[in-house]
């Protein structure tokens, strides 16, 4: 069984680059044939038009009532390695105004997982720390919970006063954030006297879903503006 598609395809870039590499990545997606195999079936695509997007900035697009009459708020999105920045003015994103530090989850986890060994000789895991963070049950020791609490309390604080040292100041304008990072931080995000008024978008899948928004309002404004239906645009 073979099929066959045609598509258009929206990703994203993080908001630091997208300006720089936005042109350089639409022409490396753009494909006159994909092919794969699905479940068994030969699938053949063309990707005939890409749409690319700031990162972060898609995430909170599902969530407007959140920026709405808000002239200044910081989009931030802490993931795996980076803790990513985007500034809205009146809902628009400043490009100008991008701000990325190596400041990710496993950063923090590496270091945890180094001062454990070096200070209680246990071997410990990423999982270990995440399951501590969420408070969910571990065999851990007291002693080591602790040092892994008070660890990614720490963390959380220099990335706030880094954040406060790139002019990334949470306690004069409001804060969306999101990625995985931002879910594990929560608890210490929303406690730190850093943080005036914080929102947190907790779907994992948030940029792709604001990639797919933004893609179909930008097809049906064209097919618009040639009197087409977004079908046939």
């Amino acid at each position: 069984m073979h099929g066959y598609a045609e598509i258009d395809l929206a990703a994203g870039l993080p908001p630091e680059h997208y300006s720089a590499l936005k042109n350089k990545f639409t022409k490396y997606l753009l494909r006159d044939s994909v092919r794969f195999r699905y479940n068994g079936s030969a699938i053949s695509l063309r990707i005939r038009r890409v749409f690319i997007y700031p990162q972060a900035y898609a995430a909170v697009v599902p969530q407007s009532r959140l920026m709405i009459n808000t002239p200044r708020i910081f989009v931030i999105d802490i993931g795996g390695f980076t803790v990513d920045v985007l500034l809205l003015c009146n809902g628009k994103p400043d490009l100008q105004f991008c701000r990325s530090i190596e400041m990710g989850v496993l950063s923090m986890s590496n270091e945890i997982i180094g001062k454990v060994g070096s200070l209680c000789g246990m071997k410990i895991e990423d999982d270990h720390v995440a399951a501590v963070i969420q408070n969910r049950e571990t065999i851990l020791t007291d002693s080591v919970i602790q040092i892994v609490k008070e660890s990614a309390k720490q963390y959380v604080e220099r990335i706030l006063d880094k954040l406060r040292e790139l002019q990334v100041d949470l306690r004069s304008n409001p804060v969306i954030f999101v990625g995985g990072g931002s879910v594990l931080f929560r608890p210490y995000l929303e406690n730190s006297p850093m943080v005036a008024k914080a929102e947190f978008v907790t779907d994992p899948k948030a940029n792709a879903v604001g990639y797919g928004m933004l893609a179909t309002g930008q097809l049906r404004s064209q097919a618009a503006s040639r009197g087409q239906t977004i079908e046939n645009a």
